[in-house]
């Protein structure tokens, strides 16, 4: 806090002039104190009182006030805070539900990235004099986090096949076929 003398009234100046010129008084020098305190310096009057008061004494709350920040933030920008960290409150589904939402936006940034190379590319080899009808570009896919479940569903159907096949059902070739779709 900063304290300033009160500016002396000129006997001549009417209530509104002092009002603007006190006014104006303040924001030239609220303007220089600012620039000045961002130095490390202080200049001030003689008369002038000022008093620095320790911030973290009454900021109890300021955690969890930057974290909400943080999360909405990233919420804003179409992230998971589950998948940077946040991880209050979230259950292994809700993270698990987080992570395709990811994988299929990362898949529609990568979408318009391999359209945009393959555009460039194809006009750079057209510049170059190559006759190219086609460029392709393409990322990796994602990794895949349900592999265990995914393995389980082909052990599955294999066995149902091996039943079918053994009961005699269906053939050995319609078993074959059968297989191949699976896997």
């Amino acid at each position: 806090d900063i304290t300033f003398p009160q500016l002396q009234r000129s006997p001549s100046e009417t209530e509104a002039e002092y009002q603007e010129r006190a006014r104006k008084f303040l924001q030239d020098t609220a303007q220089d104190i600012a620039e000045n305190i961002s130095k490390g310096v202080l200049l001030h009057f003689e008369g002038t009182q000022v008093e620095f008061k320790e911030v973290s004494a009454s900021a109890g709350g300021l955690k969890e006030v930057l974290q909400t920040i943080e999360k909405w933030l990233i919420e804003g920008a179409k992230g998971q805070p589950a998948l940077l960290g946040f991880s209050e409150g979230y259950t292994e589904t809700w993270a698990t539900v987080s992570l395709h939402i990811f994988v299929s936006q990362l898949k529609n940034y990568q979408r318009l990235v391999e359209r945009f190379l393959e555009y460039v590319y194809k006009l750079h080899l057209t510049l170059r004099g190559y006759d190219v009808s086609d460029v392709n570009v393409s990322f990796a896919e994602p990794p895949d986090f349900r592999v265990k479940e995914k393995e389980e569903v082909i052990k599955l159907r294999a066995e149902s096949i091996a039943t079918l096949l053994q009961a005699g059902v269906i053939s050995a070739e319609e078993a074959r076929k059968l297989l191949e779709e699976v896997l």
